[in-house]
């Protein structure tokens, strides 16, 4: 297997594990350490991605022009702000539950924010067709929303699930990365 190791100027650092028949798998690690995300390749580009939260916290809010993004609850629960005209926002809570998917999709145009407790895992699958901004990516930063929710803290999110009728716990048991974990990866943590 053929491991690769890119560290961006951003801080992101990327190991690049390429296997057989052009599979292929990249762990993604933030410049903050707080979630790993693995995401899995096909010859063909489709993906899928893990994402394990290490530490309770808001990802970044954005939203794609031309991708849908299905979120999948696998572990725990996670609380999806999205955008309500220009000044606000409102807030979902995906939880998971035992013998069942916890979904939710979020439509293109649709900019939002993932809030993912510590030891939440989920899956994240894109469907559509990319349109690039200058970087590349189909991928437009919301400052506007990462501003509206800097005041919304784990304790205010517990607080308005259990006023909404939802019981959600803190934090989730942190599995141990598995022993064939490469050391490329344990190196970065």
């Amino acid at each position: 297997m053929e491991i690769q190791i890119n560290e961006k100027p951003n801080g992101f650092v990327e190991v690049v594990q390429k296997g057989v028949l052009g599979m292929s798998v990249t762990t993604v690690i933030p410049p903050d350490r707080m979630e790993l995300r693995n995401i899995m390749k096909d010859p063909l580009g489709n993906e899928v991605r893990l994402t394990h939260s290490r530490e309770a916290h808001w990802q970044t809010a954005h939203s794609h022009i031309g991708i849908k993004e299905h979120y999948t609850v696998l572990y725990g629960w996670i609380a999806i702000a999205t955008m309500v005209g220009k000044n606000n926002f409102k807030i979902d809570f995906i939880v998971s539950q035992p013998n069942s998917l916890a979904r939710r999709t979020l439509d293109t145009k649709e900019s939002h924010n993932v809030f993912l407790p510590k030891g939440a895992v989920i899956s994240v699958t894109k469907e559509g067709v990319p349109v690039p901004n200058k970087q590349g990516d189909d991928w437009y930063d919301d400052k506007a929303l990462d501003g509206l929710l800097r005041e919304v803290t784990l304790e205010s999110l517990m607080a308005k699930a259990n006023n909404d009728g939802i019981q959600l716990e803190r934090e989730f048991p942190t599995p141990k990365l598995p022993e064939s974990t490469p050391r490329e990866i344990l190196k970065f943590l």
